[in-house]
């Protein structure tokens, strides 16, 4: 009687995934998509004579923050033919316009269009538009 013993297989040590590492989402600023505001007075081709300033209005616009505000863009024609503007960022909802454009603009008319957007300064100091610009208005300054 010899005993005889039969080997056994050694089982292969199998290959492991190593963890990844799991890539963390970096932050990035969400953009609400705001209204374009909707322009007030005056109404369209509406005049002024040269001692009342033109004041532009318009509604506020739902959403936005302290962050927020509205651009306003005043074009005209100049006398040598270009284009000329009177642009500001406003807190509130109007806007008058400077006394220096009736001088600027092309006499007698001195025909200007405006609009409205809103807009804030992103983290990396770029300009950010909300919303797309308002309905254009046009208005006379004699």
């Amino acid at each position: 009687g010899a005993t005889i013993q039969i080997p056994t297989a050694t089982p292969q040590p199998t290959a492991t995934a190593r963890p990844t590492a799991t890539p963390i989402p970096t932050a990035v600023p969400t953009i609400v998509r705001l209204a374009a505001p909707v322009l007030v007075s005056p109404a369209n081709l509406d005049g002024f004579n040269a001692s009342s300033q033109p004041v532009l209005d318009w509604q506020p616009v739902a959403g936005m923050t302290l962050q927020d505000y509205y651009y306003v863009k005043v074009a005209f024609t100049m006398a040598n033919g270009e284009t000329g503007y009177a642009d500001a960022d406003v807190a509130g909802t109007s806007f008058g316009v400077p006394w220096w454009v009736f001088d600027a603009a092309t006499p007698p008319d001195r025909l200007a269009s405006w609009t409205v957007q809103v807009r804030r300064v992103g983290p990396d100091g770029q300009i950010v538009e909300l919303s797309p610009a308002s309905s254009s208005r046009q208005f006379y300054w004699r």
